[in-house]
């Protein structure tokens, strides 16, 4: 299977979007976003400039390296829409190893990076996907990424690390298909202190 190939297929876009990943609800999972390989996340006037390809938010060596393996697959990048309600000026996701078992896509490693208008709204929207989790069954724990503080929130199927970085927040997320409990910790903290290195 290739690696790093990106998604551009339109009869794989529904796809990705229903199947294979938890929803996380907040800023862990990516609602009604455009699969692009080579999408603009340009920002607006004074808005935090998002990445523009999933290389800038982690290389294939970086999540081989936190995994312990290889992440075989294709990558996607999708660019989402801003949400004013919530402060939220931009968003990209990008997925990682994305393959097909018979009729059901799995996305193993998923980063999603929103840009808002200011420190409190995305300090508030970190806490709202905490919360939103732990209603849901998740088990939260308090990490650090060198100075920056985080949660890891395992679920039975899944796990999430999410924090906020100034106005930008970051939610990460691997399937049990890449490790599970601690384990699933420890390569959420190598993989988040990767994004933060970009």
């Amino acid at each position: 299977m290739r690696r790093g190939a990106a998604v551009a297929a339109l009869a794989v876009i529904g796809v990705l979007t229903g199947c294979g990943q938890k929803n996380h609800g907040g800023d862990g999972g990516s609602s009604g976003g455009s699969v692009s390989p080579s999408a603009s996340a340009s920002p607006s006037a004074g808005a935090v400039a998002l990445p523009t390809s999933c290389t800038d938010v982690l290389t294939l060596d970086d999540l081989d390296k936190a995994t312990g393996h290889v992440i075989a697959g294709q990558s996607a990048y999708i660019k989402g829409q801003s949400e004013p309600k919530i402060h939220r000026t931009g968003r990209i996701t990008c997925r990682y190893g994305i393959h097909k078992v018979g009729h059901t896509v799995y996305i193993p490693v998923e980063v999603g990076i929103s840009a808002y208008s200011d420190v409190g709204s995305a300090s508030d929207r970190v806490q709202y996907t905490i919360d939103q989790q732990r209603s849901a069954g998740a088990s939260p724990s308090e990490v650090s990424l060198g100075g920056t503080k985080a949660t890891v929130l395992v679920s039975a199927g899944s796990a999430l690390l999410v924090f906020a970085k100034d106005a930008e927040t970051v939610a990460i997320s691997v399937t049990k298909e890449v490790a599970t409990g601690d384990a699933a910790k420890t390569i959420l903290v190598k993989l988040g202190t990767a994004v933060l290195s970009h």
